[in-house]
């Protein structure tokens, strides 16, 4: 990673703060610091944007409804993937499944995510329609 001067001076000031806090309420600096990171850690994961998705599927049945699952799954962002019954056949080769999707948003707006995420699930070999029927935030 490179850093520049500027972030570089920046990181010795949050530094030195850190140590002369430390030292101020007589702690160990090692512990002093490991404490801050994991309070910083815990306030990052509070603030994640979760969310889940409801939608109907239809793929072809030459792809298993396991194997489109797991290449939604290596979607970025997406951290679950299932389908709460089972898969209904229709005419044809082809299946219609419920799923339901729990991703992490990035940065950007929901909708934008959304829309790139449903992009990308049509690109899945055998997928050959998303229907969003729900999106729900997950409260912590």
């Amino acid at each position: 990673m490179k850093v520049n001067k500027k972030r570089l001076r920046e990181l010795i000031v949050e530094e030195t703060a850190a140590l002369e806090e430390a030292e101020r309420i007589e702690k160990d600096p090692a512990t002093y610091i490991f404490e801050e990171v994991e309070k910083q850690l815990a306030e990052a994961e509070i603030t994640l944007d979760l969310y889940v998705l409801n939608a109907t599927l239809t793929h072809d049945k030459t792809q298993s409804t396991t194997d489109v699952l797991n290449s939604i799954r290596a979607i970025q962002g997406v951290t679950r993937c299932s389908t709460p019954g089972k898969s209904i056949p229709l005419g044809g080769n082809m299946l219609r499944s419920n799923i339901e999707i729990k991703v992490v948003k990035g940065r950007g707006s929901l909708q934008g995510y959304i829309d790139l995420l449903l992009q990308t699930i049509l690109k899945v070999d055998g997928v050959t329609r998303i229907k969003l029927l729900r999106v729900t935030q997950v409260k912590r």
